[in-house]
């Protein structure tokens, strides 16, 4: 008789333990779908920019510190952002508000400016009509007077000559302008370092020589996108303020 209340006691138990180990557990792979926020891209050309971020199409977008940022191959700054660019951004929505974690930029603005207007010119004042002269009154005729004896005719005087008016005074020759300066070309050759700014408007070092470059720089064996820090380059330009040289050649050796 105990044995066989040992057999049915032992039979409850495994009953038990298989029934605990057949509990449902939720699987993982369901949260973190939950978690997931789905990636909003935003393109266009930035309409204006803000102390902490940019706006693109009407739409503001945050950018964080820890956002890439890039033109080409060569990385950017916050600070280097422009109206005008044309940009790819990838965003995530952090509490309704586009927070960009990519801005790849595609182009830059157009470097136009427009003139500004001259002063309009003053209209010259109309003359004022001057006054009609008032009509003299006709004089009342007077009696005639009994004829008397004619004097004898006085010698009338001379007339005295009138002064001839002075020529007036011949203009003085204004002075000739003075020719324009001829620009000083000058070569240098050297590694590039301090490399910034961002294309077409670069700043850097060469030989002890600060150099710039412009829209109208040509290159040869590089292209302003890809020179970076450490090219050994040879410039050919011409000093421009504070003795800058203004690049019109930099050649990649």
């Amino acid at each position: 008789m105990w044995k066989k209340f040992g057999v049915v006691t032992l039979l409850l138990i495994t009953i038990a333990c298989r029934g605990r180990s057949s509990s449902p557990v939720a699987p993982s792979s369901q949260m973190s779908a939950e978690a997931a926020v789905a990636a909003v891209e935003v393109n266009g050309i930035i309409d204006g920019i803000s102390s902490d971020g940019i706006i693109v199409g009407g739409r503001s977008i945050r950018v964080r510190p820890d956002t890439q940022i890039s033109f080409g191959n060569k990385p950017l700054a916050f600070t280097d952002m422009l109206v005008g660019m044309s940009v790819r951004t990838s965003n995530r929505d952090e509490g309704g508000v586009l927070t960009a974690t990519r801005i790849d930029v595609d182009a830059m603005p157009p470097s136009t400016s427009s003139p500004s207007p001259g002063p309009s010119p003053s209209p010259s004042p109309s003359p004022s009509p001057s006054p009609s002269p008032s009509p003299l009154p006709s004089p009342s005729p007077s009696p005639s007077p009994s004829p008397s004896p004619s004097p004898s005719p006085s010698p009338s005087p001379s007339p005295s000559p009138s002064p001839s008016p002075s020529p007036p005074p011949s203009p003085s020759p204004s002075p000739a302008p003075s020719p324009s300066p001829v620009p000083n070309p000058v070569t240098v050759s050297g590694t590039v370092s301090g490399l910034s700014g961002a294309c077409p408007l670069l700043t850097f070092s060469t030989s002890g020589s600060n150099v710039t470059t412009s829209p109208a720089t040509q290159y040869s064996g590089a292209t302003c996108t890809t020179l970076k820090q450490g090219d050994s380059v040879e410039v050919h330009g011409t000093y421009g303020v504070g003795g800058t040289i203004v690049a019109d050649q930099v050649t990649k050796r």
